[in-house]
């Protein structure tokens, strides 16, 4: 029997030694490299979808209420090229061959489901495009012709480079290594210094934090999963005084932790909400609620 009871205080002994190692234990931490350096020549499958839904309702003096709505959706997915990047390794000029590049337009946001997609440029279409001096141009290989509904959508899924200094490294990143799990703050001063903010958030108005949520496999290549969490207060509005404004937004990426590998996965829905009032020639408050939502998902997956 006391054999017994010693075995069985042996056993106990090493479970809480083993409970002990695996809590102590240290979990791996990774660097954190938002910004990439692509190579001329790398090919990649690219997979767009660019969502924008837009309501507002205006109440007139006499209690009447005017609402509006509409929502646009666009769709790509092609094969692109890297034909030249510039000194910090971002892509200045490359070709993307279409496989699928459709739109959906509605004036009810409801009613999307039953709007038939429109096709915007035909598989197998050849587009060069180019970036530089803060623009983006496109053409067509085929004949350098477009057309101007097909370059307004191209533009909305590949915008110009960022002219700012501060990039995503310098607002979203941490200089240090970082686990699963850790949440570090966003750098709102570099944030509201970017011309690539349109609305110039004031720092004094705005929070916001990053999550490293997982370590996953995207395109056979290990990658870190962040989130950043914005949100933001007194929004000036352009030409008009809000009497309340606010912007909240959701950037999620999937960030190699290999630097030498390029992988492109990212998630944003950044919402806009805005009451104004007016009051013309006195003749009582007319009343305006704006909201606006975009969403934006894009993978560059290497071949």
């Amino acid at each position: 029997m006391r054999s017994l009871h010693i075995r069985a205080g042996m056993l106990a002994t090493a479970f809480c030694a083993a409970a002990f190692a695996q809590t102590t234990a240290e979990a791996p931490a990774y660097a954190i490299h938002y910004e990439q350096a692509f190579k001329t020549g790398q090919k990649f499958t690219v997979k767009v979808r660019d969502t924008l839904r837009y309501a507002s309702k205006t109440q007139l003096p006499d209690g009447q209420v005017a609402p509006s709505d509409s929502l646009r959706r666009l769709v790509l997915d092609g094969e692109l090229r890297v034909d030249d990047v510039d000194e910090k390794g971002r892509v200045t000029a490359a070709s993307v061959t279409i496989g699928n590049f459709t739109q959906q337009k509605t004036a009810g946001a409801s009613q999307i489901a039953d709007a038939l997609p429109s096709e915007l440029l035909a598989p197998g279409t050849p587009v060069a495009l180019h970036w530089k001096d803060g623009k983006v141009a496109f053409e067509s290989k085929d004949d350098g012709s477009l057309g101007d509904e097909a370059a307004a959508a191209l533009r909305q899924l590949f915008p110009p480079l960022p002219e700012s200094s501060a990039d995503n490294d310098a607002i979203y990143g941490v200089s240090d290594k970082r686990q699963v799990g850790d949440t570090w703050p966003v750098n709102v001063q570099a944030l509201a210094a970017t011309r690539d903010v349109p609305q110039g958030l004031d720092p004094d108005h705005t929070d916001g934090k990053v999550t490293f949520k997982a370590v996953r496999t995207i395109g056979g290549t290990a990658c870190a999963q962040l989130e950043a969490t914005l949100s933001s207060k007194n929004v000036p509005m352009e030409g008009t005084e809000a009497k309340e404004s606010a912007v909240t937004a959701t950037f999620s990426a999937d960030l190699p932790l290999d630097k030498g590998k390029t992988v492109v996965s990212t998630h944003l829905d950044a919402k806009v909400h805005a009451v104004t009032e007016q009051k013309p020639n006195g003749m009582g408050t007319i009343r305006r609620t704006l909201d606006i939502e975009t969403i934006h998902d894009v993978s560059w997956l290497p071949k």
